[in-house]
């Protein structure tokens, strides 16, 4: 288990703050090098009309839960004199997988195609109205000497998805760059799902990126920001890195039913509340009451689907509405029409048929999936929601966190509604039930579901646990 939704994370990893046409920047988790990322910026035209072309380059590489991960990412903008993107080109790389994606902006959406191991989809995404679009927050501000704040909309990589972050210029700190302290100036990106600071010196260069689990970008040549030679020998495990360990071990994580704990250092206001868990403010911390649903007043798919059918159509990775996946599922549920048995056959299913692969870090198309059986929690999901929804049951990702071996690690995994009751689906356990150790982050499609808060820095106080059986 241990599955972790981290490659929600890489979309927070931008072109370069700098001043120069080409920059570099090693990429250093808790002072383990772990990637890089560089920049270039030179005129061009886009459609016959003059542009800047950016073009960067993000690689990642280290181990997640004792398996070798390496990423890579590269995207080219075209944007006008007001930094707004024209067109962008994502293409991303992981354990031989390739996935591209090609965007053209126009005045009120984004129309993407996307190609993935032979499969083909397109995507339409709108633009609120009124919205800043800008391939880079900090770059943007600091090119606008005048402006301090400002709300801006960017097309993350990952989910290809419009995320809008908040842009702050702060006043200038001393900051630690190695072994020295310099004078720099902050710019500070809050993205719903981390912070970044942003430190630049007066030419306009960053000298210093933090961002969460002790992430740090540091300049350096390009030569030594490409030399990851150590990182096999010296690899940093981002399962670990990223692991909340709580006040005290939950006791018999697998059995219980019921968590009551606090949570500090983070705004929890925004996550799921209802149903599976209850969250509410407790003075300076989050109170958080963790109680798996059970099925209560069973119904038909037929019944169930009535109530929530838009959780039933197909959209970006979950290709519900594909023959082979309609077919598969009625072929796993069988004669089965109560929602709630059938969705844990196909759960079932699921469970059995995939087998664990660390390195692949990028999100895939269900159908992908099912050819290659193989994945991380991320990909269980999307699989499984696809067939609950190809059977006609609603279903809806959840990302979120799991406690096991002592700590909560991130993860991810499925709700399906039984026509009375959001009911946990984790195909990556043996047992049918989730835990009182599952807690919620966020839920939905692609888009919303691997959008999630990360806890950095938080404390996490269990306050009560109660036992129950392995089973429902």
């Amino acid at each position: 288990m241990k599955k972790v939704a981290l490659v929600a994370l890489f979309g927070l990893i931008w072109s370069l703050v700098q001043a120069q046409t080409e920059a570099w920047m090693g990429l250093y988790i808790q002072g383990v090098k772990v990637g890089y990322t560089g920049s270039s910026t030179r005129p061009d035209t886009w459609q016959g009309k003059p542009m800047t072309k950016i073009w960067t380059i993000n690689v990642l590489q280290g181990k997640m839960l004792g398996g070798d991960l390496s990423m890579r990412q590269t995207m080219t903008y075209w944007i006008d004199d007001k930094f707004r993107p024209a067109r962008i080109e994502i293409r991303t790389e992981s354990q031989g997988r390739v996935q591209l994606a090609n965007a053209d902006v126009r005045d009120d959406s984004i129309q993407i195609a996307i190609e993935s191991q032979g499969e083909k989809s397109s995507k339409r995404v709108s633009i609120p109205a009124g919205a800043r679009l800008v391939d880079d927050p900090s770059r943007y501000v600091l090119l606008n000497p005048d402006l301090n704040q400002d709300e801006v909309y960017l097309l993350d990589p990952t989910t290809l998805d419009l995320v809008k972050n908040n842009v702050q210029r702060r006043s200038g700190q001393l900051v630690r760059v190695g072994k020295n302290e310099v004078f720099a100036n902050l710019i500070e990106v809050v993205d719903p799902r981390a912070t970044l600071k942003v430190f630049v010196d007066k030419a306009g260069n960053a000298i210093k990126i933090e961002g969460p689990f002790g992430m740090e970008f540091l300049p350096e040549p390009r030569k030594v920001a490409e030399d990851l030679s150590q990182t096999g020998t010296i690899a940093i495990d981002l399962a670990e890195a990223s692991r909340i360990v709580p006040d005290k071990p939950i006791p018999s994580p697998s059995e219980t039913t019921r968590v009551e704990m606090k949570v500090r250092g983070i705004d929890l206001g925004r996550i799921p509340s209802g149903g599976h868990q209850v969250v509410t403010k407790d003075g300076d911390a989050w109170r958080l009451i963790i109680e798996p649903v059970q099925e209560r007043g069973p119904k038909s798919i037929l019944e169930a689907s009535k109530t929530q059918g838009a959780w039933t159509k197909a959209t970006h990775l979950i290709p519900s509405d594909s023959p082979e996946m309609v077919a598969l599922a009625q072929e796993i549920i069988g004669s089965t029409t109560q929602a709630d048995l059938a969705a844990e056959k196909l759960r079932t299913h699921v469970a059995g048929m995939m087998s664990t692969n660390t390195g692949i870090g990028v999100l895939r198309d269900a159908r992908e999936v099912l050819r290659t059986k193989e994945g991380l929690c991320r990909d269980h999901a999307i699989l499984l929601a696809t067939l609950c929804r190809a059977a006609g049951i609603p279903a809806r990702l959840v990302s979120g966190l799991i406690y096991q071996d002592g700590a909560f690690y991130y993860h991810a995994w499925v709700e399906a509604w039984t026509g009375s009751v959001w009911l946990g689906l984790d195909s990556t356990r043996n047992q049918a039930r989730l835990t009182g150790g599952h807690l919620k982050l966020n839920q939905g499609n692609v888009e919303e579901a691997f959008l999630f808060p990360v806890l950095e820095g938080v404390k996490i106080e269990i306050v009560d646990v109660r036992l129950g059986r392995g089973d429902r």
